[in-house]
């Protein structure tokens, strides 16, 4: 049996460019850190999925990361927190190009094949 880590798909929240009159440019993931699948979740043949709430700020820093939606497990949990809080990111920008602070969604999928 062939184990992976499916990619992770950043879904930004439509809720974002609503917080911000007027943004232009949703955020973007710059350098998306891999998220690593827990050797005892492999092993025990646990799957799921984390859907995470990132708040970055104006500087592109994830400043605030906070399980949405659990996966059910802590370890692929605690797994993704530690992906999304290395991840590198582009902020929201408004018309006029001033970087703004916002909130994304961001799912990691732990599937073992």
């Amino acid at each position: 049996m062939q184990k992976f880590l499916v990619p992770v798909l950043v879904v930004l929240l439509s809720a974002c460019a609503a917080a911000h009159d007027g943004v232009a440019q949703d955020v973007t993931t710059v350098r998306n850190a891999a998220a690593t699948y827990p050797e005892q979740a492999r092993r025990q043949g646990i799957e799921g999925v984390v859907m995470l709430r990132v708040h970055i700020l104006a500087s592109g820093r994830a400043v605030a990361v906070q399980v949405a939606s659990s996966s059910g497990n802590g370890l692929l949990d605690a797994a993704a927190l530690d992906a999304a809080t290395r991840s590198v990111y582009r902020p929201a920008q408004t018309a006029s190009g001033q970087k703004v602070d916002s909130w994304v969604r961001i799912p990691y999928r732990f599937v073992l094949e």
